[in-house]
């Protein structure tokens, strides 16, 4: 288990840390009328493994949430919410990353 945390901690602080850098680069492509640039793929790739990263933390973070309350640990249900509610935060990043690279106009 000890892995596993070491592990979504590594990937969310890269996710995290990638953001700026990619959202900096959106801001300066400006309206491009439709045309695709050589960035389209990459902030594609970015965005679905938001998508998964978020789907994957809220789907562990309900499971250890409902075991630990079936089990009344209140360390779990705490380790749990926070799983949830950083699901949720990379959900939103995942439906905001199109808008702020401009893909979305």
């Amino acid at each position: 288990m000890k892995f596993f945390n070491k592990a979504k901690t590594a990937v969310a602080t890269g996710l995290m840390a990638l953001m700026p850098v990619v959202a900096s680069a959106g801001v300066f492509n400006g309206a491009r009328d439709g045309l695709v640039t050589q960035m389209d793929p990459f902030f594609a790739l970015i965005t679905t493994a938001l998508w998964i990263a978020a789907a994957a933390f809220l789907i562990f973070g309900a499971f250890q949430f409902a075991s630990a309350f079936r089990q009344d640990d209140a360390e779990g249900k705490s380790k749990g919410m926070r799983n949830l509610i950083a699901g949720a935060i990379m959900l939103a990043l995942a439906v905001l990353a199109p808008v702020v690279w401009g893909q979305i106009i």
